[in-house]
């Protein structure tokens, strides 16, 4: 194990996620297609930390004291992913990823996954299928269906 993998994957996923989310703060109206290109790559992100990297630390019988932050931050994230998001969430959404990642880096959660998991570990993550994004929820009784079907996608609950 050693070196920094995991911490430049991690820091190229964030650049990304928040590059995409960028992209949807551009226009003076949301763009549904740009708004699920981030949904997309953010929630594949977080199925890669609840199915693969946190269950191999914890397998390694490492354990960190964010963990159940990181948890609750991410069921926070996949909440927003559900509705169609109003512009106050996704104006808030960039504060609340750039703190997510700086708790992570600064518990040492990037550190642990670099001393303690080898490169079969991230392979298996990149590896891991697509999740399914349904369709924005435009009504309220989609909503606990939708938000349902991505907690068990992204690993949050239940089996996947």
């Amino acid at each position: 194990m050693g070196g920094s993998l995991f911490t430049e994957f991690f820091l190229r996923e964030e650049h990304e996620v928040q590059r995409l989310l960028a992209r949807c703060l551009a226009p003076q109206r949301l763009s549904v297609e740009r708004f699920d290109a981030f949904r997309q790559r953010a929630l594949q992100r977080v199925a890669i930390e609840e199915r693969v990297i946190a269950p191999d630390l914890s397998a390694r019988g490492v354990g960190l004291p964010s963990r159940r932050v990181v948890r609750i931050a991410h069921h926070e994230l996949v909440t927003v992913c559900v509705p169609t998001p109003h512009p106050e969430w996704l104006e808030e959404l960039p504060r609340r990823l750039t703190w997510l990642s700086e708790m992570k880096r600064a518990d040492g959660y990037y550190a642990a996954c670099d001393r303690h998991l080898d490169p079969a570990t991230l392979r298996r993550a990149q590896a891991l299928p697509p999740i399914r994004i349904p369709p924005l929820a435009n009504e309220r009784r989609d909503v606990a269906r939708r938000l349902t079907q991505l907690l068990r996608a992204t690993g949050l609950i239940g089996s996947f």
